[in-house]
């Protein structure tokens, strides 16, 4: 019986980078799980209807923090996805293309980061079901062009973290080591099924609070389980 290998001895610096990246994504998940209840406990009753967006618009009460914390998770998540493409697939020798995927969704959870932080920047300059006569962006061509390009933003962030998702799961084929390889696929179904659901309530005109909550609630959990694949 042959001896079994160790794997190479990784540099003590890329371990604590690696864990340092795991350690931001996981306060990254707890602010946006913290805002976005926030954000439902303040908005009252007309929490069914609410698009996070609006809580950031300009004049309304507490914009700036929910801007801010929002802001802040987005800047940790698109560093530490950076730090962790360049150092984490290194904990996977061989000729598994588990490496080249896992550096994949690194790099698509940067792209999430980097478009969530243009996204909140770049907020709406109104708000719909409460200002008279502001319009959904994407859905409406009539909204303003600032409100346009926080709504292609905002899909170009969606679709980096559904990217760095499915990266996941196809890792996880070759290498089921660790939660995050062997779950992904089940977070992956949730934010599909989260974002399809909130895509007709605006094509409908439907209650957008309650799917855009799951769909940022399976975010930031998404978040702290990479958070805590990068740590162990």
């Amino acid at each position: 019986m042959l001896p079994r290998q160790r794997e190479p001895a990784r540099p003590v610096a890329t371990d604590a980078a690696r864990r340092a990246g795991g350690v931001a994504l996981i306060l990254a998940g707890t602010l946006d799980a913290g805002w976005t209840v926030l954000a439902g406990w303040r908005s009252g009753p007309a929490w069914p209807w609410l698009l996070f967006s609006e809580v950031e618009v300009a004049g309304r009460p507490w914009a700036w923090l929910f801007r801010g914390g929002f802001v802040a998770a987005d800047l940790l998540v698109t560093a530490a996805a950076v730090a962790l493409a360049a150092v984490e697939p290194a904990r996977y020798p061989g000729p598994s293309r588990a490496a080249a995927r896992m550096r994949l969704a690194w790099l698509a959870l940067a792209l999430y980061g980097a478009a969530s932080t243009v996204d909140e920047l770049a907020g709406m300059s109104c708000v719909p079901h409460v200002d008279a006569g502001c319009e959904l962006p994407v859905v409406s061509l009539r909204a303003p062009w600032v409100d346009q390009a926080h709504g292609l933003v905002s899909v170009l962030a969606v679709l980096g973290l559904l990217g760095s998702m499915l990266a996941v799961s196809l890792a996880g084929r070759e290498h089921p080591r660790g939660a995050a390889l062997r779950w992904a696929p089940g977070w992956l179904a949730a934010e599909l099924t989260a974002t399809v659901a909130l895509g007709a309530c605006l094509l409908a005109g439907g209650p957008t609070g309650m799917p855009q909550t799951a769909e940022m609630l399976v975010e930031a959990t998404w978040l702290a389980l990479l958070g805590r694949h990068a740590v162990t």
